[in-house]
């Protein structure tokens, strides 16, 4: 009841927001999602801040966000409430390119109903889903507030708009079934912006939202939509702030509402990932110029229209990390900043090349030339996919030119607010970090299938080129079925991949156990109430919360073996790694630590029985730890 209640008022608050801000249409659609994004970040970030995340607040604070909302309506008025552009018509296909978009639609759904399915009824995996962003999931749920550092530097340091999300079902059902399918949900709001954006720069209706399905049909982001990362969520937010920019450029002057919405969406992809922070700042340069060239005398205004409600939606991460750390972007050490990383370790390459940054994209594009097996979530190499690489790319080179021959300014600031960030970044190899990119190029081909937005051509060269990318759509979508199909899923620990189908086989209420805790045995913990884990040094914190996190999940430093032994006073199991300096003091106290895994396997649980003690001549290691073990 909490979940249903609590969602009801968010999207209700959501809408009265959209018609305070004179949202019509389209973006009365998108604008209602962002809106409602943010009431649930902002909400959960207040109360978390103020130690009070917990379900009964939430839906009070929502339903409190719901009143205050209509009130606003009430008293302001709207003289033409909801009254804009018919958002889509409903009829039958005609030509070749509605048959074709109507396919691509269902094919979209089907390969999204898939993943929330799979995303539900398998257990958690995922490297860093399991190291930091499920832990800030159940901290965030276990102890009603925020994460403080005893959780770990990333967890603690990283921005957690996406984990508020995520957190979202769990603090309301007080279970972490619908956690993993969040990012689905944020897939649609992307495939959604894509669709708004193509529109904003001249795409007809139908060609848009093939441009919507080619987004969502990109290797990379359906392989995380099934799992509890953000670069999905991150990417979907920029992408709904740069369409709202877009199409606030292309009027101005027809009112701000625009603006404000693709300052939220901003401010929330930059409180979801760090990275997102250049897309931000390209953003804010887009918005200065735009207003520079309409009246000089109001730039610092419609500035402030973007940058305040960004900072809203998102800086309160970092102005946290600033209090507490003196870093705004802590961990990552910068301009003389403490930190607990240094930039170059983020300096990584693709597997299989010494090349680095730009230099390694060409390496990595490479790798979609042909169709695949199978694209992971952690994928490195390619990961756009062979739609991107074929049809994407020409056609996103061809209206470049053309929009530099007839100096097509509203295409030159979405190139700035997309491409810029993808040249800067430290990873534009990496696929999972460039989705915005397969967004541009999905608008680059509804341009291209529009007659007269890329340029006043021929009408048969435009039918010439209507063929060439109607074609190779369709050959191109049956070819890549075996990427998108999702056959196994490999868990973190890397064992044995699992078939993705015997998930649908499970009974209700049950999980497939794709061993997500590295081999852990599943009556390793049974009977637990209060486990500690060694933070610094294990991998999958993640799934010791338990499905209705049923245990609390206490972290103790891996530097200090005293520590240790006080905090396992009141604890009932110990988790670390067996080869770790924690691991080889409980194997030297067995009376005290009962070991519960096999003897060889490196993650190890321990039952705690009585207070153990340090042995003489074992002294508590000094600096971090020493292994680290999924």
């Amino acid at each position: 009841m909490y979940l249903v209640g609590a969602t009801v008022c968010i999207l209700v608050a959501a809408a009265l927001q959209s018609r305070l801000l004179r949202l019509r249409g389209w973006d009365a659609l998108l604008g209602t999602a962002v809106l409602a994004v943010t009431n649930v970040v902002v909400l959960s970030f207040g109360l978390a801040a103020l130690s009070a995340y917990a379900a009964g607040p939430l839906t009070a604070a929502s339903a409190g966000a719901a009143v205050v909302s209509l009130a606003a309506n009430v008293a302001l008025g709207d003289p033409e409430p909801w009254r804009g552009e018919r958002t889509w018509s409903w009829r039958r296909p005609r030509t070749a390119l509605e048959w074709v978009t109507a396919s691509m639609v269902l094919l979209v759904a089907g390969h999204l109903v898939v993943r929330a399915v799979l995303a539900v009824r398998l257990a958690p995996f995922g490297y860093d889903a399991l190291g930091y962003h499920l832990p800030a999931v159940g901290w965030l749920v276990q102890d009603g507030r925020l994460p403080g550092p005893e959780t770990g530097i990333w967890v603690s340091g990283y921005p957690l708009g996406g984990e508020l999300l995520a957190a979202w079902p769990a603090v309301l059902l007080h279970d972490d079934v619908l956690s993993r399918g969040v990012q689905v949900l944020s897939a649609v709001l992307g495939g959604t912006a894509t669709i708004g954006l193509a529109r904003a720069v001249g795409a007809a209706r139908v060609p848009s939202v093939l441009a919507g399905c080619l987004f969502l049909m990109t290797p990379a982001l359906l392989a995380q939509t099934m799992t509890a990362y953000v670069d999905v969520t991150a990417a979907s937010l920029s992408l709904a702030g740069v369409c709202f920019l877009v199409r606030w450029a292309r009027d101005p002057w027809d009112g701000h509402g625009r603006l404000v919405v693709a300052g939220l969406a901003t401010g929330l992809a930059v409180g979801t990932k760090h990275i997102a922070v250049l897309g931000a700042v390209a953003s804010l340069v887009a918005v200065t110029v735009v207003a520079l060239r309409q009246e000089r005398t109001r730039v610092l205004p419609v500035t402030a229209m973007f940058f305040v409600p960004a900072f809203i939606a998102g800086g309160g991460w970092y102005v946290e990390n600033l209090l507490v750390t003196g870093n705004p972007v802590y961990p990552v050490a910068v301009a003389g900043l403490p930190g607990a990383v240094e930039p170059g370790r983020f300096s990584t390459s693709p597997p299989g090349t010494s090349l680095e940054g730009l230099m390694a994209v060409p390496y990595s594009w490479a790798h979609d030339l042909l169709p695949r097996s199978g694209i992971s979530y952690e994928h490195r190499t390619g990961g756009l996919g062979s739609l991107f690489l074929w049809i994407g790319l020409p056609c996103l080179v061809a209206v470049t030119i053309a929009a530099i021959r007839h100096r097509d300014r509203l295409w030159a600031l979405l190139l700035g607010v997309v491409v810029v960030p993808f040249l800067v970044q430290p990873f534009p190899w990496w696929a999972r970090f460039t989705l915005p990119l397969a967004a541009l190029a999905a608008v680059a081909v509804a341009k291209v299938l529009t007659p007269g937005s890329a340029g006043p051509e021929p009408a048969h060269a435009r039918h010439r080129w209507a063929a060439v990318v109607l074609g190779g759509v369709v050959v191109l979508v049956l070819a890549m079925q075996p990427t998108l199909l999702v056959r196994t899923v490999t868990p973190t620990n890397g064992s044995n991949p699992v078939a993705a189908w015997q998930a649908f086989t499970v009974p209700p209420g049950e999980r497939l156990d794709n061993g997500p805790t590295g081999g852990l045995p599943a009556d390793s913990l049974a009977g637990v109430r209060r486990v500690r884990v060694a933070i610094d040094e294990v991998g999958i914190v993640g799934a010791l919360f338990g499905p209705h996190f049923e245990r609390e999940v206490l972290p103790v430093a891996a530097h200090d073996l005293a520590s240790v032994a006080r905090a396992l006073e009141d604890a009932d199991a110990l988790v670390a790694c067996r080869t770790s300096m924690i691991g080889r003091w409980a194997a030297l106290d067995p009376a005290h630590l009962r070991l519960v895994t096999e003897p060889d396997a490196e993650l190890a649980v321990w039952r705690v029985q009585g207070r153990p003690s340090l042995p003489d001549g074992l002294q508590p290691a000094t600096g971090g730890a020493d292994v680290y073990c999924t």
